[in-house]
């Protein structure tokens, strides 16, 4: 039978040497520079579809809602209305009105 052998130095069980610090910086730098490229277009591609979203929602579209808003607006300066009727207070047009304050204006 043969007989057990002594075990030599474990050195050669693993590896004792520093790890190559240059290589390691590398790896660090360009890992930085893809995430702060990858944030700062992240950033720029919602911005531009912020952006295109605010323009064909808010810009170019005229809303229902708008356009009847206008409309009561426009036939309030335009019209005579009650705005008090127990008090007897009445609205008059705008142009009508712009008139009145002119004439008294001008007799000052």
């Amino acid at each position: 039978m043969s007989e057990p052998q002594p075990h030599d130095n474990h050195a050669d069980a693993h590896d004792e040497s520093d790890p190559n610090s240059t290589s390691t910086a590398y790896v660090g730098t360009v890992g930085i520079v893809i995430l702060v490229l990858s944030i700062v277009g992240l950033q720029a591609a919602f911005r531009a579809y912020q952006n295109g979203e605010t323009e064909s929602k808010v810009v170019t579209r005229s809303s229902r809602d708008l356009e009847d808003g206008r409309a009561a607006q426009g036939a309030q300066l335009e019209g005579y209305r009650w705005v008090d009727a127990e008090k007897a207070v009445v609205g008059i047009p705008i142009d009508r009105a712009m008139d009145i304050v002119a004439e008294e204006h001008a007799t000052r």
